[in-house]
């Protein structure tokens, strides 16, 4: 210390090296705890990205190949957390679509069914057409034979043409 000519005043000096090399050294130090922890932080981000990105990946692609009218893989669920929840989510979801699929190709197939049926029966109603109509030609025309002795031989001919007609009309129909 040194007395300065003025009662009461002491000046003090401080060696400025020191201070300047003791804040140099925290500096690096802190520099370097800065680097490590920006490491660590960029370590533990790039863990946590594939420890979410991976499961979601997986997610994806089973929705990518997802196919309702084939058998439903189940996603396998790893985790009881948030993506965990969305597997069973998208399993569920699949296991809808695939019911909801099968029950519209099976409403398909009655469809086909129900449409068969009809020009069946469009096809049989026919068919009874042609041929209940040359019958009901053929009884008027026994009757008449049967009920009338004195049918002149010209008009017995023709009533018989028209039942060979009536038969032949039968036979075409039921080809």
């Amino acid at each position: 210390p040194m007395l300065d000519g003025n009662a009461g005043n002491i000046r003090v000096g401080v060696d400025m090296s020191s201070i300047r090399t003791t804040t140099r050294q925290v500096g690096t130090l802190l520099g370097l705890v800065a680097v490590g922890v920006i490491l660590a932080g960029v370590g533990a981000a790039f863990v946590v990205g594939r420890s979410i990105a991976r499961p979601i990946s997986e997610l994806v692609a089973a929705a990518d190949r997802f196919d309702p009218s084939a058998d439903v893989p189940l996603v396998e669920s790893r985790s009881s957390d948030e993506i965990g929840d969305l597997t069973e989510r998208l399993n569920r979801m699949m296991a809808r679509l695939k019911s909801a699929h099968d029950e519209q190709a099976r409403a398909r197939q009655n469809e086909v069914g129900t449409e068969r049926m009809a020009a069946l029966g469009t096809l049989v109603a026919g068919v009874a057409h042609e041929v209940n109509n040359p019958l009901a030609g053929l009884k008027n025309c026994l009757r008449r034979l049967q009920r009338d002795d004195l049918l002149p031989p010209e008009k017995r001919q023709e009533y018989l043409e028209l039942m060979e007609e009536g038969l032949e009309r039968i036979e075409a129909a039921m080809r």
